[in-house]
């Protein structure tokens, strides 16, 4: 098992928007809501207060291995026990503190697909960086102007 920050092509310092460039993680999976026309609305909220608890989080992520949302939990003792994971905690709470959400829209799934072919193309060679990037921008756009 290993484990990396994605690596960047632009510092924050060189970014052409605040908050952007350096090193990131993609934020997602603890998404709870609730719904407010529910019967057993009071049970729904002790269940969310239960699950987004920071005993839940440390158990969830010694479960699974899924990651608190929250990086001070990587320094709890909790945290520090959980098999062959303690091994990259330091690098685990730097992803947490630099996640970026990434686009929720109908068109998401079709564009990552097409950016991830076009990745995987470049880290197979059978692409330049450039080629791949180019490919990638004009089907992302491409996706965009015929809504698939």
């Amino acid at each position: 098992l290993g484990l990396m920050p994605f690596p960047y092509g632009v510092s924050p310092a060189e970014a052409k928007y605040e908050g952007t460039g350096g090193t990131n993680a993609t934020l997602g999976g603890w998404h709870l809501s609730l719904n407010p026309n529910s019967e057993k609305l009071a049970a729904a909220v002790e269940l969310l207060q239960v699950m987004t608890s920071d005993e839940f989080y440390l158990d969830i992520f010694e479960l699974t291995g899924s990651t608190p949302p929250k990086p001070a939990l990587f320094e709890s003792e909790q945290a520090r026990e959980v098999d062959v994971m303690n091994r990259y905690l330091k690098t685990l709470r730097f992803q947490s503190e630099h996640q970026w959400v990434h686009p929720i829209n109908p068109l998401w799934e079709t564009q990552s697909s097409r950016i991830g072919s076009e990745f995987h193309a470049c880290l197979n060679r059978e692409k330049s960086p450039e080629d791949a990037v180019a490919a990638a921008q004009e089907d992302v756009e491409a996706a965009e102007r015929v809504g698939v």
